[in-house]
Formats: structure tokens, sequence, C-alpha cells
């Protein structure tokens, strides 16, 4: 990486990231569609040529490779330089990625505007000989922390190739005109332009989809263009345009009147609650998506208008979907795009599409998917893998399948930049939930790694890429599996790669099922959790220790082996290649023999002489949070009770379990579990559901009394001490200590237990709740089945029977 702004061309990928500063300017009057420099800027151009050596350098750079550009002031406009020398004239693709309002010259002529959260852009330039000056224009978001910017420079040739990436050839040769736009809705104005040459003149037609109007007009690239609405400011409107020989509506200006928007939301109100075959579910779920400020207007006026048509009882047709989660009751959109000859009597293949930001949907840029289901879904937020957003997404699946006749043996996914840490995490712990995978970047847990060896993956990784600059290679050398295969890009950073539109996604799935009974399996696991991998089923990892470790062969028909490491009992499915007239199943190089067989499975357990043995049944309960420790109450549906009286720290202390947040770039997850006065506990309405009840000063069995029995806490509390096995402990403590429900062992419950509030406050675990990334492994404080905060230290329990351990 160069550390100064004069970068030297030699038809090779090449990445800019440290930009020279022009100057900083206010952005009053500050005109988006104006494409001269400045007369600022152009004497700072002057002055940095003349003396280059004096050029402030903004050369903060992330792990990522990009430009940070988060930090700068959003009132002002930054001007960044920067030059590329080529050899040659060389015809080029730019490939430019900037966030906010930014604006590109090249050798002072206007290239480029955008005008996005974060925008990446391809551009076909031809380079000059020798020196070629490159200005930037940049206003920052308010309260982006994300905001970025780099420019990678491709060689044209390589791009048509396909040597680059895949299918960037066809985006670059079919490349749309793009248009920018600016609606002031007080004043019912609109100004548009736009981003092609100057001496470029298009057919087109102005369309108000609200009024079907179509006037026919001629356009010119990098012209601005003012049209008036004050007549109509005050009703819903779209008005967009269409181009010659383009097929896409341009949305321009869309006008959603606060007036009218709150007679559509009064209407939902009482809609919701009438019998009609619309779906209620889907009345609320559109109230609350109109009301999320960060979609982008063009699909706020579709929901607009989509809630209009419902209220008016016309049949309506959309891809959103809406369903009432049962995690935290909160309404969740999935986008399902069917085949046009869909039929409920065939089976059809999913693409699911794991979207790591609500921007951009895989099933709207896929125009040929005939014979398949495509569905895009947010999961909420940003978290490496596991917890809440595992459970949204076996809940959107759990959807799916309820709602659409899906071939459960053909569902392909797909992840990108954060959501593949999450696809990687489902395909370790799940791996017989899919039939293919397509990783756009991400990491795995690689420890784990050799648990996807039968599954169908396609990982897109880059010598730039932060997640592989130190593990290039090592999956793909682990594995050694001809079912996974690497896409590998040379010199490309994250956010480059980090774009499904660029590869041959269906292809790669197309005819890939899932495998049943494959002929070998090896699994590895932490978590209690997680013991399924085809047809073999752990019942949990050996008292003592960290991991169990199973591998199962297929030797023949008559023959199964199994290495079996700290595990407490298998269940084997057995494949139907086995001849159950006569088989032998080989554990730990120890035979037993098997004649005239009629179950369908064997189970084995580890004996107390250290060696397995056959059992008919498995009766032992699984000790599922083992591993997970106490973020075992974030896998599932979660509610949460305080006391009646409580105080306001303990509600705070709720509050952050009910919106708990991330090691994210983005670390608030979206989402919200119910909070409840224990005195409305009622068993029969938590099914299903695991629990976190938090209380002061209390003895024991005032938290007892509500379970019966039943309850076993290990941990006693009591307002002057607390209790672990024999020994009493004096003095101030906070408690977080995590169970089986008592009548669901699937389900957990999490005590929270101080008797001085004032800890809740001081406790690293309860003053904030910040759910670690899965893919690090496991977490000396938070994956252990209780910690104790006592005399200004921690202490942890990792699974219930150790002792008191300080961290």
């Amino acid at each position: 990486m160069k550390n100064n702004v004069n970068y030297l061309y030699s038809g090779k990928t090449m990445l800019i990231n440290t930009f020279a500063i022009l100057g900083e300017f206010d952005c009053n009057n500050y005109d988006l569609f104006c494409t001269e420099l400045n007369e600022n800027i152009k004497e700072a151009l002057v002055s940095i040529r003349n003396n280059p050596e004096n050029a402030m350098i903004h050369n903060k750079i992330t792990k990522l490779l990009y430009s940070e550009l988060a930090y700068f002031d959003f009132n002002k406009y930054i001007s960044f330089y920067v030059t590329i020398e080529s050899i040659q004239t060389e015809k080029i693709i730019m490939d430019i990625g900037f966030s906010g309002i930014f604006k590109m010259w090249i050798n002072q002529e206007p290239i480029c505007i955008g005008m996005e959260f974060q925008q990446r852009k391809f551009i076909n330039l031809l380079l000059k000989k020798g020196k070629n000056e490159i200005i930037i224009e940049y206003i920052n978001q308010r309260d982006n922390i994300l905001a970025h910017g780099y420019i990678q420079i491709y060689n044209y040739e390589t791009v048509l190739r396909g040597k680059i990436f895949p299918s960037l050839a066809n985006k670059v040769l079919n490349s749309k005109i793009e248009v920018i736009s600016k609606y002031d809705a007080d004043e019912g104005i609109l100004e548009f332009m736009l981003l092609c040459p100057k001496d470029l003149s298009i057919q087109a037609e102005y369309i108000n989809l609200d009024m079907d109007e179509r006037e026919k007009v001629e356009l010119r690239g990098l012209t601005k263009y003012r049209i008036g609405f004050e007549h109509y400011k005050e009703r819903i409107f779209h008005f967009g345009i269409k181009l010659r020989d383009e097929d896409d509506f341009i949305s321009l200006a869309v006008n959603l009147p606060e007036r009218e928007l709150s007679i559509l939301y009064d209407m939902a109100e009482t809609y919701k609650y009438e019998e009609y075959p619309q779906s209620g579910i889907m009345v609320r779920g559109l109230l609350k998506k109109l009301a999320k400020t960060y979609l982008p207007m063009k699909r706020r006026y579709d929901l607009a208008k989509l809630l209009h048509n419902i209220l008016n009882k016309y049949q309506v047709h959309t891809d959103r979907k809406y369903y009432l989660s049962d995690i935290d009751s909160s309404v969740q959109e999935v986008i399902v795009k069917l085949p046009d000859d869909y039929e409920d009597t065939i089976s059809y293949p999913l693409v699911l599409y794991l979207v790591d930001k609500e921007e951009a949907f895989f099933s709207e840029t896929i125009s040929d998917y005939t014979g398949y289901i495509l569905a895009d879904f947010y999961c909420g937020g940003i978290l490496g893998g596991g917890y809440m957003s595992e459970a949204r997404y076996l809940e959107v699946l759990k959807y799916l399948f309820d709602n659409y006749n899906i071939d459960k043996n053909r569902i392909y996914m797909i992840g990108q930049s954060h959501s593949s840490f999450d696809l990687w995490f489902l395909l370790e712990t799940r791996p017989d939930l899919i039939a293919a995978a397509f990783i756009i970047s991400g990491s795995p847990k690689y420890d784990n790694i050799r648990n996807v060896s039968n599954q169908h993956i396609t990982n897109v990784i880059s010598n730039y890429d932060y997640n592989y600059i130190n593990n290039y290679g090592v999956i793909k050398d682990t594995l050694k599996s001809n079912r996974y295969q690497e896409i590998e890009l040379k010199d490309i950073i994250h956010d480059s790669l980090s774009d499904y539109t660029l590869y041959p996604i269906l292809d790669f799935f197309h005819g890939k099922q899932r495998e049943e009974y494959p002929r070998e399996i090896h699994f590895r696991t932490e978590m209690n959790r997680y013991l399924k991998s085809y047809w073999i089923r752990a019942y949990g990892i050996t008292y003592g220790k960290t991991y169990l470790r199973l591998s199962a062969k297929i030797v023949s028909n008559d023959v199964i082996q199994i290495a079996a490491e700290n595990v407490v009992g298998f269940e084997i499915k057995l494949p139907p290649i086995v001849n159950k007239k006569k088989f032998v199943i080989v554990v730990n190089e120890e035979s037993f023999e098997f004649a005239n067989y009629c179950e369908k499975s064997v189970i084995f357990s580890f004996d107390i002489n250290n060696q397995y043995m056959r059992v008919n049944r498995w009766s032992l309960p699984i000790r599922y949070r083992k591993g997970l420790g106490i973020l075992d109450v974030f896998t599932a549906p979660l509610k949460i009770y305080i006391p009646e009286n409580h105080s306001r720290i303990v509600f705070d202390t709720a509050e952050k379990f009910s919106s708990p947040l991330t090691y994210g770039v983005i670390n608030k997850f979206d989402i919200k579990y119910p909070i409840d006065s224990i005195k409305n506990y009622d068993a029969s309405q938590c099914k299903n559901h695991n629990m976190v009840f938090i209380a002061v000063n209390n003895n024991i069995q005032d938290i007892e009394q509500y379970f019966g029995t039943n309850m076993r806490i290990p941990i006693k509390t009591y307002s002057d001490y607390f209790q672990y096995k024999d020994r009493k402990y004096f003095e101030d403590y906070c408690i977080l200590q995590i169970i089986a429900n008592p009548d669901d062992n699937e389900r957990s419950i999490l005590f929270i237990h101080a008797n001085n509030e004032k800890l809740l406050q001081r406790n690293l675990l309860t003053r904030n709740v910040i759910i670690p990334f899965m893919f690090n492994g496991f977490h000396s404080y938070y994956h252990n089945e209780a910690v104790v905060m006592y005399k200004n230290k921690y202490y942890a329990i990792y699974e219930w029977g150790n002792d008191l351990t300080e961290i």
C-alpha cells in the first residue's frame, strides 16, 4: 500500500485508499447538480501541483483497507485529490465506493455523482498517457458510523474475460444510465439530472403513476431539470421517468404528506381487527415498515400504495410478506418472489438470501429464476453467527415452509459480508439443514470447519479481504472436499467483493440436493445446543470436557465405523444401505455385531468403565446450556420478569437484556423482548419461551414458589449471603445463573440476583449486555452457566458441579 497520493498504474488491479485533502468548505448553498469545480478547489489544485510536499494526506485506513470517512464534519464538504500515472493510454474499469454525497472529476471532467448511504459504481474510463488527476467532493452523512471510501481500478480486457469478477463484464457492458434527484416536499419542487455525457440526447417519458399521466421529453446528460409539483404536494404521488430503450421505471419523487398518511394509519388501525381475507399481520407489518425512516423513498411509496389498496379492499399481490414473530412479538418482513407459474402441488427449491443490511434484495435483481422460490430476509443486526440471528433465520424458514411448497432437499442460502458469518455458523452447527451455500467473505469457526465436508459450498475470498489475510487457503487445505470450491480474487478488498450481482449464483445451485446419508461424517461442537449431523446425533459433551468430536463412516453395507471423543452417548440412524440381517458397528475399535435387527437406530452410552455400550433408549436429559452458558436465553423466544415494586436500576437492567447490543460495526440489534411484572407470570403463557428473572434482596424461596417443587436453583441466594454447594459467601454479590426450565428441558431460565442493586450498575454483564461474536469461540464470561460478582472480583462456573473459579 502506498502512503502518498501519486499512484502508478501498470495494468494490474490497483487499490487507491490514500488521498490528499485540497480543502474543507462550508456546505451552505452546496449545489448537488453543479458539475463545475469551484474557485476554491481550483486554487487549492494549483497549490498542490506547485508544492506537493505540503499536501495534507488523509491516510486513516481501516483493517478493511478502505479509507475511513466517518469522522469528517457533515456540515462541510471535503475535497480529496489523487493522481494516477499511466505509462500509456489505457482503457480501465473504475470501481468507486463512497458513502454520502460525492462527486468525482478526472482531468477536470465530471464522471460520477452519488448520494446514497454507501454506494458502489463501475465506470468505463480512458486513462490518458501520463498523469491523470482525480478530484472528489465528499459530504459525510450525519450518524453514518460506517462512512468510507476507496477506488479500485481494473484492466478493461481482464474484466471482459471474467478474470476479475465472473459476472462483472455483463454488469459493465449493460450498465444503465443513472439519475440523481432531490425533491423538496415543502416547496413541491423536484430537481434531477442524468449522469451521462453532456452531448448525449435521450428520449424519455415523464410518468406520474398516481394520475396515469405521461409526457414525452428529450433530456441531455449532466443538465439540471426542475419541475414544480405545488398543486399536488398535499397528496400521495409518485413521479418518475422511463428512458428510451430502458425497461425500468426510474423513481424521481415520492410524496407522502403527513395528513394523508395519518388517514391511512387510522383506517389501518380499525381495519386490522375486521374480518377480511387480507391478513391483519400484513396491515400491522405495513404500518411498522412505513414508520421506518431508513426505508428508501421508493419502497415507502410502494408500501403506502399497497396499504391504500388493501384498505379499499382491492386484490393485492406483493412480494413483501409479514408475520408476527414469536421471538419478541414484533412484525417481521420477508421478501418472497414466486415463479410466474407457481402451483401449490409442486415442490420448489428455495434460495434464501441472508440480507446483511436492508438496502438491496437478491430477488429484485434476478430476472431469470424459473423454477425457484426466492426469498430475502434481514435478521435484524450483526452478530457473527448464533443467538438472536439464528432464532430469526429458523423462524423465517418455518414461515416459508408453512406457507409455500418447498423442497427441503433443495434449500440454498446466500450470505455476504456480515451475513456470511451467520451462514458459516448455520452450516457448521446444522450441517444437514441446506443443500448448498454461496458465501461472499465472512469467516467460519476454523476448529469446526470439517463439519461442512458434505455440503456444496462456493466461497469468495481475496488476499486483500481482512477475513482471510491470515487464513488464506486454510479452509480448502483442511476440508480437502471436492464439494468445496473457492472463487479467488486477487487484490480485491472486502467492500469490492461483497456484491452478489458479480457472481453466477443460481448456476452454482442448479441441480444440487441435500444428501441425507453421506458415507462419511465429521462433526465437532463445543455447545450442547448443536449435536446432530445427518444420520448421527450426540447426547452431550462429557462432563469436565469442553468439546466433543464424532466421526462416522459407512465402510460397506455391513460395516459402520465410529470414532467418538468426549461424547456421553450417541445415536445412529441406520442408513438404508445397511444390511440389517447382519452388520457390525465399530466404536473406537470395539466391534458390536447385529443380526436380524428391526429398529431404525442404534444408541450407545459411555459407561463407568470408560467404554461405550449399547443401550435400548436414552433417558438422561441433555444439558443444553453447556457451552453457550448464560447466553442460551437468546437462542429462542424470551420473556423478562422483574419484581412488581422494582427500582429504576432493576428496570434499566431488564431493558438492557430486552435490547442487547452486539460487537458488530452497527452494535444495535433490532429486537425488543417483552418485560413484565413477576406477578403476571403464567407458566401456560411461557411454553417454548426462555425466561429472565431479575430480583434484588429476595430469598431464593421467593422465586422458587413460582415454579413449585420441581425447581432446583444451584446457587441459593439470600439477602445477606449466597450459598453454592456447602459453602456460604457473605457480603455483597451479583449473580447470573442459568438452568433448565423444570417444565421443558430444552428451554432455559436465567436468574439475575443481587443483594445490593448498585452492583447491577457495576457488573460488566448487567450494566451493558453486549453479545459476543459466536465465531470467536469461548467467551470467558458469558459462556459459563454462572457468573458471580463478589468482593469486586468475578467467578465462573463453566458447568454445574464445577467449583467456583475466579475468572
